[in-house]
């Protein structure tokens, strides 16, 4: 019915014996890896006339995000520093030696300029900067057989997940084929009454 093999490498951490005291493990330091290779072979038969009903589920999913920030752009900074730097050379005197009105230029209109446009650009330029996308897709296909277990005297349920490999038009030729040989599905035996 199914033969799946499935291989998981892993690597923990290990508590090793022997510990020498000349090179001793470094306490968290010590791993392990483990290489597990499993191959299941699940076989379960199923009397056609115990089968009361069958059903396929499939279902496509495709999702996709991109995460994009609008951050400030960096260019304010140099004119904030700039501004401030001829804030504090008016204040220590260098500007002292020059005529009044170049001093009053330097020392105070050009900072105030530098300072509004440090404004401005924090708060009208942006940078667009797109960070890592999601994508995923997932595909889901499955077939749901309901049978009565004439062992348990109970019905019971049966989900079998079918591979990407396997058509469609496959899957619903094997459903319809179990259909018309199963003799409760066909219309060829009354149905089970379950109490």
């Amino acid at each position: 019915m199914d033969s799946t093999k499935n291989t998981l490498y892993t690597l923990q951490k290990a508590n090793l014996q022997g510990n020498s005291a000349i090179t001793p493990f470094r306490k968290g330091e010590t791993y392990q890896t483990v290489a597990t290779i499993t191959d299941d072979l699940w076989f379960k038969p199923l009397p056609l006339p115990t089968i009361t009903g069958v059903e396929i589920y499939t279902s496509h999913r495709s999702e996709a995000s991109q995460y994009i920030a609008n951050r400030v752009a960096p260019y304010w900074l140099f004119s904030l520093v700039v501004g401030l730097i001829g804030y504090l050379l008016a204040a220590a005197g260098i500007y002292s030696s020059l005529d009044s009105g170049l001093e009053i230029i330097l020392g105070v209109v050009l900072p105030t300029l530098l300072l509004v446009l440090a404004t401005y650009l924090f708060v009208a330029k942006a940078q667009v900067k797109a960070y890592s996308s999601i994508n995923s897709v997932t595909k889901s296909r499955e077939i749901r057989i309901g049978a009565y277990d004439p062992i348990h005297n109970r019905p019971t349920y049966i989900s079998m997940k079918v591979e990407d490999s396997q058509p469609l038009a496959s899957i619903f030729h094997w459903c319809r084929e179990l259909q018309d040989h199963s003799p409760r599905l066909s219309g060829n035996q009354d149905p089970l009454i379950l109490m």
